[in-house]
């Protein structure tokens, strides 16, 4: 905006003297004869979705300004923080919200945004993961407690015990689950102890 001997610049609205004209301060970008708040990070831009230059400590990536280091992410005060520090174990993200990769080498994985134990492993007092050792468990509790039986291969919750065993017509070889003899609905790795007689077998 040109200016005169006279004229003052509009600070309140963000409107800085640079010599000869009144211009957006940094931060700020001109469109419609206003200043606007440049993209988080941003120290000069030419929109709301483009950067020229990012403000100490960070770089422009895809148009906008993020941390330099890969595992902090740009927070809504301007400064970069580590993943870790808001989603534990987390060693890429976007935000302090949603992570995109987990620390490696810790049984750990990327499940609704957050690290969270593999399958068949679960979190101990200390957060450490650790491996269910449950037969036939996908999902611990605890080292004694199971929450969801692998009815894949034939597993189902004993709603008592908390533990797995094999479906009816199955039973259990080492840590699997076998299918009885034709006819039989309860039976061991060797013999059929009881027979189906639901379906008429004697």
């Amino acid at each position: 905006i040109n200016k005169d001997a006279t004229c003052v610049c509009d600070g309140e609205h963000h409107f800085v003297d640079d010599g000869a004209n009144c211009v957006c301060d940094q931060k700020f970008y001109y469109k419609d004869d206003t200043c606007l708040a440049c993209p988080l990070g941003c120290l000069t831009c030419t929109s709301d979705a483009e950067c020229q230059t990012c403000n100490e400590g960070l770089e422009i990536r895809d148009n906008v300004c993020k941390c330099i280091n890969g595992d902090e992410f740009l927070d809504q005060d301007g400064t970069c923080k580590k993943c870790s520090d808001t989603i534990k174990y987390c060693v890429l993200c976007n935000d302090a919200q949603h992570c995109q990769a987990c620390q490696a080498g810790i049984n750990r994985e990327l499940k609704n945004d957050k690290c969270e134990c593999v399958d068949k492993y679960f979190p101990d007092e200390a957060d450490v993961c650790q491996p269910c050792s449950i037969p036939g468990c996908l999902e611990c509790e605890s080292f004694s407690v199971c929450r969801t039986c692998d009815t894949a291969n034939f597993w189902e919750l004993d709603s008592l015990t908390q533990k797995c065993r094999c479906m009816r017509n199955y039973t259990q070889y080492e840590d699997s689950c076998i299918k009885c003899a034709i006819g039989c609905a309860r039976c061991d790795p060797t013999e059929c102890v009881d027979c189906d007689e639901y379906n008429h077998w004697v």
